[in-house]
């Protein structure tokens, strides 16, 4: 039974203290990120490319990112993500309901797409929903 105890109050510890170790250190993709070349073998150069896809400095924390715009079900998207990039970036949050677009979106540097909610906010492209209508932005 002591042994238990013991065995169940090392994990815990070791759990917490695993858990602060990684709070500290920002993971790839956080705002607070910076790139490690040290941690890329050279024999594999594209690996480098694949660390790096992504928002250069990590996705930035939402409190950080204002809404500059919002979006209801039919208002054209295109205008307002150029507005955004214009006035130094920021969100264009699109409303419930289904946005439909006919040609490419052109996603800016400091501009964030956002949706309402996974259920709430849907975006099609073209007239059909078939796959090859799939690239949209």
């Amino acid at each position: 039974m002591k042994q238990k105890l013991f065995v169940l109050i090392w994990l815990l510890v070791f759990a917490a203290s695993a858990t602060v170790a990684e709070q500290a250190a920002p993971r790839i993709g956080d705002p607070e990120s910076v790139f490690d070349e040290a941690r890329f073998d050279e024999r594999f150069p594209l690996q480098r490319e694949w660390a790096r896809a992504g928002v250069e400095g990590g996705v930035p924390h939402r409190q950080d990112t204002p809404i500059v715009a919002r979006l209801a079900p039919g208002a054209p998207i295109q205008p307002a993500l150029d507005a955004a990039a214009e006035t130094g970036g920021g969100v264009v949050l699109l409303e419930p309901g289904e946005h439909r677009i006919e040609t490419a979106l052109i996603m800016r540097n400091s501009v964030i797409l956002r949706g309402s909610g996974r259920e709430q906010t849907q975006i099609t492209y073209g007239w059909n929903r078939s796959e090859t209508d799939a690239n949209a932005v």
